[in-house]
């Protein structure tokens, strides 16, 4: 097994910085969909802005710092510009700006939706449906919790899943019976495209920076499954768990 702090020779030199990722990848993105959707913003719509991000920011740090702290993911050091803990100045960046780019991707598609029109209160619907997608998450965070041993193959992978658990359970409880009220056309079919479509283009980002040595992820706390070549199982399932978890608190917002 390869110690943690010799990463392998599979690590390509850096050919691209954190922050000429950010201005390549990231902040074009962010600043396309703001200035398409910043016409109907609403007051709702300003506060997710603002509070998505920082909420994300504040649960992300100190989970982030230990994973670095035990290297699950590397850096080269004349790739990044200076840390705070343990983490590159760019992830901190990284938190907000996928806030931001979920948060009014999702905007963009549910515009034309009024949530006003399906809150209609239904308790028995809400435990129904609620219930089981809580338990899951309960259950993914003991398991998350087990698994999530250092230097083992599991590790990052067991990270995710108990930290991403918690949050999930919570946004759930307040938007999967809304989600489900709204119907396919003004409900799933925005929640799925609102996940899928940035958990896609992040998917393409991580494997063009993993390519380019920006990161590099440890094969000695990584299952080393490449669903998609060059891409660990657990960044796919990092980032389409995090855009799920951002949906469902716009969503949950919408409800409020």
């Amino acid at each position: 097994m390869t110690r943690l702090y010799q990463p392998s020779q599979d690590w390509p030199a850096c050919s691209l910085s954190y922050r000429h990722f950010h201005l390549l990848w990231t902040l074009p993105l962010c600043a396309v969909l703001f200035l398409i959707t910043r016409p109907f913003l609403t007051q709702l719509d300003h506060a997710k802005l603002v509070l998505l991000p920082i909420i994300a920011f504040v649960w992300t740090t100190p989970w982030d710092n230990l994973i670095v702290k035990n290297r699950a993911w590397l850096y080269h050091r004349h790739c990044i510009w200076f840390t705070i803990g343990y983490v590159p100045i760019e992830e901190y960046f990284f938190f907000i700006i996928q806030s931001l780019i979920s948060t009014l991707w999702c905007t963009l598609l549910t515009r034309w939706a009024l949530p006003n029109l399906y809150i209609v209160p239904s308790p028995y619907k809400r435990y129904r449906l609620a219930t089981p997608a809580v338990l899951v998450c309960m259950l993914c965070f003991v398991l998350g919790l087990k698994v999530a041993v250092p230097e083992t193959h599991s590790y990052y992978f067991g990270m995710i899943t108990w930290w991403a658990s918690l949050p999930l359970a919570l946004l759930l409880w307040g938007s999967i019976d809304f989600v489900f009220t709204m119907g396919v056309r003004a409900g799933l079919v925005p929640f799925a495209l609102s996940v899928l479509a940035p958990t896609f283009y992040l998917w393409c980002s991580d494997v063009y920076a993993l390519r380019r040595g920006t990161w590099h992820i440890n094969e000695a706390t990584s299952l080393n499954i490449f669903p998609i070549p060059d891409l660990p199982i657990e960044e796919m399932f990092f980032f389409l768990v995090t855009n799920l978890i951002l949906i469902s608190a716009c969503f949950t917002f919408d409800r409020c």
